[in-house]
């Protein structure tokens, strides 16, 4: 009779513990997965700081990627983004009006937080253009390696300019 009532409970608990255990597909939409150059990751994600993670994506940033850089950084000034900065070689950084004449490169963004919904472009001289993302045949400007849309590029000091660019290394 003690044997019975023993299974019996037994029966009852597995029945209790199976009912309330139940198998739902895993979301890993917010799973962050280690990588390498020899383990890269999935398609549609690069590799930064060793974890994978959508390109610009800053899990840090409390109002969207690159949020903190606001305007284009020009020596000791930040331009507004109606104006460019042009790297004078004779005279310095200074803001001035798109288009006006300088001695050096002048730039119109400089990190993808300048051109929403695309990308900042920088030619041979390091001038940068917004463009849409995808058609930038230069070097894409950046702040953090996490602006690098190209998996196993790093945002590089770019000579002794305020700008920095993706590259596959640094000079």
């Amino acid at each position: 009779m003690l044997m019975s009532r023993c299974c019996g409970a037994l029966a009852a608990l597995a029945l209790l513990v199976l009912g309330a255990c139940s198998y739902e597909t895993p979301s890993y939409g917010d799973a962050r997965f280690r990588c390498d150059e020899t383990h890269p990751c999935p398609t549609g994600q690069v590799c930064v700081d060793d974890l994978c993670q959508a390109p610009g994506a800053d899990p840090d940033a409390a109002s969207g990627p690159d949020a903190q850089f606001d305007g284009i950084s020009c020596g000791d000034d930040i331009c507004d983004l109606s104006d460019e900065c042009c790297v004078d070689v004779i005279n310095g950084p200074r803001c001035q009006a798109p288009g006006a004449f300088c001695t050096g490169p002048a730039t119109q963004c400089d990190g993808p937080e300048d051109c929403p919904g695309g990308e900042c472009c920088l030619s041979a001289s390091f001038a940068g253009v917004c463009t849409a993302i995808g058609t930038c045949s230069g070097s894409t400007a950046c702040h953090e390696t996490v602006d690098c849309t190209t998996g196993g590029e790093t945002c590089c000091q770019i000579l002794s300019t305020a700008w920095r660019g993706c590259f596959e290394s640094c000079p």
